[in-house]
């Protein structure tokens, strides 16, 4: 699926807010059901000063829970923001499951399955020349705004995104 075809996405504007939230591991169907219900009965009560917050979920490759908010209808406040922070930190009673923040980095391995390390293994790997090339496909996971879904600037080639300048200042000839 591209990213810029999901029906959810189509439906808000391009300055819309997103947040995105890693798992430490692929999540079967049944548990992103279980977690789109949960974070729906969150959404049912997340309001910025009593006023519901127009908003809506999209789980990519069973991995990344992106949160959108519409920001042309209530504009998410301090307050509510750290409502969504503090309900994402409980990773929905699954087992063996983390959410993590956006400084873990995650990479496709040779066999397309999705790894992760944080910033500092990140660069040391690249320092070791192990695991990356210009052609390992990363995600993106600092992303703000809906646009940049639809654009597909999520999942890329590390030469075609931020973490170009990582790979570059940190390789080995």
């Amino acid at each position: 699926m591209l990213i810029k075809e999901s029906e959810v996405f189509s439906k808000y504007a391009d300055t819309s807010k997103v947040w995105v939230f890693s798992c430490s591991r692929k999540a079967s169907e049944s548990e992103c059901e279980l977690m789109m219900n949960s974070i729906q009965q969150f959404f049912d009560g997340w309001e910025r000063h009593g006023k519901k917050i127009d908003s809506n979920c999209e789980i990519l490759y069973n991995q990344f829970i992106i949160i959108i908010s519409s920001e042309s209808f209530v504009e998410a406040s301090g307050c509510s923001q750290d409502a969504l922070l503090h309900f994402m930190e409980s990773p929905f009673q699954l087992e063996d499951m983390e959410i993590f923040a956006p400084n873990i980095i995650f990479y496709e391995a040779e066999n397309n399955e999705v790894h992760y390390l944080n910033r500092n293994e990140f660069i040391k790997n690249i320092q070791r020349n192990r695991i990356f090339s210009e052609d390992t496909v990363v995600y993106d996971t600092t992303l703000y705004q809906i646009s940049s879904f639809k654009e597909n600037q999520f999942r890329l080639k590390i030469k075609d995104c931020w973490h170009h300048k990582l790979y570059l200042a940190n390789r080995r000839s």
